[in-house]
């Protein structure tokens, strides 16, 4: 079987699966990481002002796999000639956080501090940044999980990140972060930027496919095939152009195609798999084209519309659109919300959201 499906994949033209994670040794991972424009260079400004001394903690938001861990990592490769940087995987409780930071600051010379109150290990950390100019920065990743610390260790740490003179980056899920925020009133003070990180565009998904086919390829062959590029839009679609879901998606489509024996991978083939889904034909059964397609401008645009851009989109009477608006209403994909004045505005539901991929 594997090697029917590595056959398969070389009758493509591919050596290897697209689809696999690129670990940031990987030669290849600054190659597939698709260009952050503003995040990077609200990152580089921070840079700045931590050279003149001036701490602006960032942190970066955003739904889980919407590439958070990814830009971390890149960043860590980009800046690390400049700056020492000690990325964590997850938090870790206070008393070690000070305790290895310690170590990291003092490359090891810190002294024993295992006796050393939190309070006091504390401000042992808080000097060690004050010392001198050490061009560090520490990065935090899944700080959602501050939610299982105790609340006088959250406290601790939100001291550190406002008066300790390095740069904290962090990663952490939106709806975590506004609890953490609405919890400790303080947080926000901490990190002087917010920066939530949007789904791809089309333009994105059709980068993200084209640079990560053309490394699994035999030689230097640019394009999408045997991807299709309506195809591809299907895909971004359907995992709400989320970058880490999208990579799932394609991957299961590609597998399916392979396992089929079916070198071209058309939209008609993506339909199909994500159709008979149990849990997605449930709630899409029975919709009709004009109903599917109203649903799919929704969530590429990935705004709230209205009767009149869909009208203009489709062709149809207002009056249509607001039948297959209904529709979608009565299956809990779309919902009406509230807005002044007296255009109607609707967007996809959160729990039809969690259904795609």
């Amino acid at each position: 079987m594997i090697s029917d499906i590595q056959e398969r994949l070389e009758r493509m033209g591919l050596t290897k699966n697209p689809f696999l994670n690129y670990e940031p040794l990987n030669p290849d991972f600054s190659k597939v990481f698709i260009n952050r424009t503003k995040e990077l260079y609200k990152m580089n400004l921070a840079l700045e002002y931590y050279k003149n001394h001036t701490c602006r903690n960032i942190a970066f938001i955003g739904p889980p796999r919407i590439g958070k861990t990814t830009l971390l990592h890149y960043i860590i490769l980009q800046i690390q000639d400049s700056f020492r940087c000690h990325y964590l995987e997850y938090p870790l409780r206070f008393n070690e956080f000070c305790q290895k930071g310690l170590a990291f600051l003092s490359e090891g010379k810190q002294g024993d501090t295992q006796a050393l109150e939190s309070r006091e290990l504390g401000n042992r950390f808080i000097e060690a940044t004050q010392a001198e100019n050490h061009e560090v920065v520490f990065i935090i990743d899944n700080f959602e999980e501050f939610l299982q610390l105790p609340d006088d260790e959250v406290e601790g740490f939100i001291r550190l990140f406002r008066r300790a003179r390095c740069l904290f980056v962090i990663a952490c899920t939106e709806k975590e972060w506004e609890v953490l925020s609405s919890r400790f009133s303080k947080l926000k003070y901490a990190f002087v930027e917010e920066i939530f990180l949007l789904p791809f565009t089309l333009k994105n998904c059709i980068e993200f496919f084209e640079m990560r086919l053309s490394l699994a390829r035999n030689g230097n062959v640019n394009g999408i095939q045997p991807f299709s590029e309506e195809s591809i839009r299907i895909i971004g679609i359907y995992s709400f152009f989320v970058p880490g879901r999208m990579s799932d998606l394609a991957n299961r489509v590609l597998f399916e195609a392979l396992t089929e024996d079916n070198d071209n991978i058309d939209e008609t083939l993506v339909r199909d798999i994500i159709y008979k889904s149990p849990v997605m034909s449930s709630r899409i059964s029975g919709l009709n084209e004009n109903e599917i397609s109203v649903m799919e401008i929704m969530i590429e645009k990935n705004i709230p519309v209205s009767f009149e851009v869909l009208s203009g989109i489709l062709g149809v009477s207002r009056v249509a659109v607001a039948g297959y608006i209904q529709k979608l209403i009565e299956r809990n994909i779309a919902v009406e919300l509230d807005s002044p004045g007296k255009k109607k505005l609707f967007r996809i539901t959160d729990d039809f959201k969690k259904l795609l991929v």
